[in-house]
């Protein structure tokens, strides 16, 4: 690990700041000299736990820390924002996020080197390794092998980056690349084949996700749990929760669907909760944070008043990562979210709307993941 920090930070990558804490980097896009995200752990003095708060300690810093966000949701990540010093409202999104600036990082953490150390220390010290760690370099080997993913395009984080794991913790996996994450899910179903230390999750694992889900969509929990079932990178191995996430590369970064320098993001306020249905045209980008979708054929459902005011709607764009995964390119799907327009889009805005909606030169889209709609926003695939 380094204290070097990237051009270009990547979603799920962590460091510390100068008084230890410990904050998850948020997407891939950034304004120049300082960084998103969210202040994950909050270091303490007392290492003594209590009924109502676990207790982590770090082996990097020796420090003891409490988790700040117990479990991920647009509100959670909102009330996380709204307390920290160094929120302000962001240029892209037009809301507030915590800007972090780089001068004040004390140690950066990739999880691409992380994974290359443990990978190097399988022979000098393997029984030093945790669990979790172990297996992470177990996995690696297994997506080397089985799918053909190099190496340098895997990464751990979570609490194995920052040296934090307990024996409950989870697995974090990153694969890097938009041809890496499709051969993660052209071969997902050999790997339950060639190795039974992995295994999809039981019935009631995915009741219980359902009904998490439902609380953030208001979707019915049978709904749910359909689309949960559809959703075959939610995997265990050795009996630990496997944590797959995707990540763009760098070259990709450059390249983003998202945004460009130019492009800001504006919440149109009479159309802050609209119903659409629409064709998926594009998916390569669902499965990054913010996941991109790009959208044809699309019909506004609601509101039934005013809709000659919206921008034509060419993409959804999604920071509840529980709406994605059951559903693909040329599906079917219903969108209840918060429309924007799009300011100064980028070149794949223009590429993928120009023959639906000919030459405009305003776009909108549809944001999935919000603090205004938390409890009733969704995805939902109407094939299935």
């Amino acid at each position: 690990m380094t204290k070097m920090i990237p051009t270009y930070p990547n979603d799920r990558d962590y460091f510390f700041d100068k008084d230890d804490n410990i904050y998850q980097v948020i997407g891939y896009v950034h304004p120049a000299n300082y960084i998103y995200c969210l202040e994950k752990y909050s270091k303490i003095e007392d290492g003594r736990s209590d009924s109502s708060n676990f207790i982590w300690k770090s082996q990097l810093t020796n420090q003891y820390y409490k988790r700040n966000i117990s479990m991920y949701s647009s509100r959670n990540a909102t009330s996380n924002i709204k307390r920290h010093k160094y929120r302000k409202t962001s240029d892209l999104y037009g809301v507030d996020f915590i800007h972090f600036p780089r001068t004040k990082i004390k140690r950066y953490l990739n999880p691409i080197e992380k994974l290359e150390i443990l990978r190097d220390q399988v022979q000098k010290s393997f029984l030093s390794l945790s669990d979790q760690e172990r297996n992470a370099i177990e996995i690696s080997y297994l997506f080397e092998r089985e799918l053909g993913i190099a190496p340098k395009n895997l990464g751990a984080t979570g609490s194995i980056l920052w040296e934090g794991v307990h024996p409950n913790s989870d697995i974090d996996i990153i694969i890097y690349g938009i041809q890496n994450m499709r051969r993660f899910f052209q071969g997902v179903n050999k790997l339950l084949q060639v190795n039974n230390k992995i295994r999809l999750p039981s019935v009631i694992d995915q009741m219980k996700w359902a009904g998490k889900f439902s609380q953030k969509s208001g979707l019915s929990v049978d709904d749910c749990t359909v689309f949960i079932a559809n959703k075959n990178f939610l995997l265990y191995f050795s009996n630990f929760f496997l944590s797959i996430a995707f990540n763009p590369t760098m070259s990709e970064i450059l390249q983003n669907t998202l945004s460009n320098d130019e492009t800001k993001f504006r919440t149109i306020l009479e159309f802050t909760s609209v119903t659409i249905q629409a064709t998926v045209k594009e998916d390569d980008w669902m499965f990054f944070y913010p996941g991109v979708i790009y959208l044809k054929n699309v019909k506004i459902i609601s509101p039934n008043v005013g809709i000659s005011e919206l921008p034509p709607i060419c993409r959804a764009v999604v920071f509840e990562h529980e709406n994605i995964g059951y559903y693909k390119k040329g599906s079917e799907i219903e969108i209840h979210g918060l429309v924007q327009v799009i300011q100064n889009p980028p070149q794949d805005v223009l590429t993928n709307t120009y023959s639906s909606f000919g030459e405009t030169h305003t776009y909108g889209q549809i944001i999935v993941g919000t603090s205004e709609n938390y409890g009733f926003e969704y995805i939902k695939n109407l094939g299935i």
